[in-house]
């Protein structure tokens, strides 16, 4: 099996309402069906979740799922499909987030370019709700363009670092670090 170049990881929990928007939106990055795959992980959802992902995976034949026998976390999940990622590059896309036309084509380049191991999104919109024109706060991530130093994260009063955020990275980068935290709610750094 060829390796796609990216993966997408969206681990799911009582994702129903969200989960459909959220893939869609994976198919507006300018990038062929061809080079990316997208994993759902359903953490043991209560609701009809699982059944969607089931309908998703026959929509789309670049979708994976992996369904947990019980409720683990998100950094669990996170760490379930990247784990079986086919691709050296991944992205994990929260179920109830939507990505911006060709933002993933965009962050792609940019590590290609800079020949680095991560990079992190500039800017992110959060909706009050399902209206579009609704917004509750933008949030504008510094070090746009540069490299992120370590101590970002650990600075309090420190320019906002897209690392506590949404990126992309490499997964020997994951491997070095040990993956996700599973063992308390900050489950995304």
């Amino acid at each position: 099996m060829k390796r796609n170049e990216l993966s997408i990881i969206i681990p799911c929990y009582n994702s129903e309402r969200t989960l459909t928007e959220a893939v869609e939106s994976c198919y507006r990055q300018n990038i062929p069906t061809k080079d990316f795959e997208i994993i759902l992980v359903d953490d043991m959802s209560t609701d009809s979740t699982r059944e969607l992902i089931k309908d998703i995976a026959t929509k789309y034949t670049n979708v994976r799922h992996i369904f947990h026998d019980k409720n683990m976390g998100g950094g669990a999940a996170r760490n379930t499909g990247i784990n079986e990622a086919h691709a050296d590059i991944v992205f994990c896309l929260d179920s109830d987030d939507m990505l911006d036309a060709g933002a993933l084509q965009h962050m792609l380049d940019l590590m290609h370019e800079k020949k680095c191991d991560g990079v992190g999104i500039g800017r992110s919109v959060r909706f009050k709700g399902t209206n579009l024109n609704d917004i509750e706060a933008i949030l504008t991530h510094g070090y746009a363009g540069k490299q992120i130093p370590l101590e970002a994260l650990l600075e309090r009063n420190a320019i906002s670092c897209s690392l506590y955020s949404t990126f992309m990275y490499t997964k020997k980068a994951f491997n070095i670090l040990g993956g996700y935290p599973t063992n308390h709610g900050f489950d995304t750094q």
